[in-house]
């Protein structure tokens, strides 16, 4: 899935065009499940709810979209502006009926997700405290009307919040947190310097952190989805992008495709074009992205 100024365009693994649809928002931002997806325009009211055939739903929200989320079960859930409070959170299911609302009285949320059966929510949100940045995690039944627990995380902004296997990855500014489904930490992972990937492929979890004081050094942390390490090591690289692919850790550099094993030997590298930025697993084949272009080549398996 490819999201465009304009337009969306969606393509099999061959290459196929699978749909092209224009969507007329100017800041469009997509989140999706295995099987839909919802289009918004972000800091805009437009939002539309779309499968592989057709766009199903469309419409507006009443304040303006921050984020948002949807959940394998079609149940989708929008972070909002609000004019009477901090934020708003708005929840829907597979028919777009409005299933479950809360509204902030002190934080703005700016990140949301939704667990695989919809009936969990994950929001953060962020207030200034004593001039500093005070971020709060919260947790939701749509059975019930008050979070079911919630978490103040001091100094760092939460940037994106997505559903692993019952558990949700809450990554901030400056640490990754893995919460089950009832905020039990299963594991974190504090950035020693500056926290720079984060990528979660198919319930296992990549994470970069640029070395404080070592301009080349990154360090590599991989987790699975109930939190286990698979592995720590450190790369003197340029790290653009990285990914999990079967047995091996594929890491873009400026120029390769380097893929190391877990515990950080390195397997092979694969040359690549310079206007390569990103790199992606599905299906256990992997996809490097560029400027006009995307391309398949095959992992090597680090054995």
């Amino acid at each position: 899935l490819l999201v465009g100024g304009s337009e969306n365009e969606c393509y099999n693994t061959s290459g196929k065009q699978i749909f092209v649809r224009r969507h007329g928002f100017s800041n469009p931002a997509v989140a999706q499940s295995e099987s839909r997806l919802v289009v918004f325009d972000r800091g805009g009211t437009g939002y539309s709810v779309e499968n592989m055939d057709r766009v199903l739903y469309t419409g507006t929200m009443r304040g303006n979209i921050y984020n948002a989320a949807m959940g394998r079960s079609g149940v989708s859930a929008f972070a909002l502006s609000s004019v009477e409070y901090s934020g708003e959170l708005q929840v829907y299911n597979k028919k777009m009926e409005n299933i479950f609302n809360w509204y902030s009285a002190e934080a703005t949320l700016t990140a949301v997700g939704v667990s695989d059966n919809g009936r969990r929510i994950a929001a953060g949100g962020v207030a200034v405290s004593g001039g500093a940045y005070r971020s709060t995690v919260y947790l939701f039944d749509t059975k019930q009307s008050a979070p079911i627990f919630s978490a103040v995380i001091e100094g760092g902004a939460i940037v994106s919040i997505e559903p692993v296997g019952s558990s949700f990855l809450i990554v901030c500014s400056d640490r990754v947190l893995l919460l089950d489904r009832d905020g039990t930490q299963k594991a974190a992972v504090q950035a020693t310097g500056t926290l720079h990937l984060v990528r979660n492929t198919e319930g296992r979890i990549a994470v970069v952190d640029k070395l404080a004081g070592n301009s080349g050094d990154y360090c590599v942390s991989l987790l699975d989805k109930k939190g286990n390490s698979l592995g720590v090591f450190t790369v003197r690289m340029n790290v653009r992008d990285v990914c999990v692919v079967g047995d091996s850790v594929a890491l873009l550099s400026d120029s390769k495709v380097w893929f190391y094993t877990f515990s950080g030997n390195a397997a092979s590298s694969a040359d690549c074009d310079y206007s390569v930025s990103g790199i992606g697993a599905a299906g256990g084949k992997l996809y490097l992205s560029g400027l006009r272009e995307i391309s398949r080549i095959s992992p090597a398996s680090a054995a």
